[in-house]
């Protein structure tokens, strides 16, 4: 028996100081940070007026690259937690796959 756990409680038992969370196993979703809930692509997002913006200065066609990442990211069944930011990488991407053509 550990000598911190009580003297009634079973041998394999274990105790921590108050508060303190018991470490979780390695497979629970250690990659995984608090609070950022990941989800599909909602059907009626639209990308924000920063990312309207981006495409525009990078010259990158909107409507067709909503509908690449769109068509993309549905086929692969791709989870995010931030779809604008998700959608702004895809534009930044393109632009560097661009640059090196």
């Amino acid at each position: 028996m550990r000598s911190d756990a009580p003297a009634d409680a079973p041998a394999d038992a274990q105790t921590h100081a108050p508060g303190v969370q018991p470490d979780a196993p390695a497979d629970a979703g250690s990659r995984k940070k608090r609070g950022s809930t990941r989800t599909a692509l909602p059907a009626e997002w639209e990308p924000s007026a920063e990312a309207k913006g981006e495409a525009e200065r990078i010259g990158a066609d909107l409507a067709a690259e909503v509908r690449k990442f769109r068509n993309t990211v549905r086929s692969k069944q791709t989870m995010s937690a931030d779809w604008d930011a998700s959608f702004m990488l895809w534009l930044d991407r393109g632009a560097e796959y661009t640059a090196r053509q």
